[in-house]
């Protein structure tokens, strides 16, 4: 599976770490999806991820610097959300990204 697409729904809870097995994944679509809490750290295995939309969902606690490692990554959408702290410095390998 290299796509995948969660929102708009009306989910509750958190993101689910076995999310972070889909390897192969490229994009993820979960605007509005209702999910929330803290990205789990399964996710720092989404090394082939180019697009991900997490925009207005209750996201919390820091980005993590794993998402540095994504060098593929091109679209990243986390407005609407309420995380922490500063962007990560391993953001500057991201070299590809055109969309933040």
């Amino acid at each position: 599976m290299t796509c995948r697409y969660i929102g708009p729904n009306n989910f509750s809870g958190t993101l689910p770490p076995e999310l972070g097995n889909l390897v192969k994944l490229k994009t993820l679509y979960m605007d509005s999806c209702g999910l929330g809490g803290e990205i789990p750290s399964t996710f720092a295995k989404l090394t082939n991820m180019v697009n991900l939309w997490a925009s207005d969902n209750p996201f919390s606690g820091k980005i993590p610097d794993f998402i540095g490692n994504w060098t593929q990554l091109t679209d990243l959408r986390f407005q609407g959300n309420s995380f922490e702290g500063p962007i990560p410095t391993s953001f500057s390998q991201l070299t590809s990204l055109s969309i933040l």
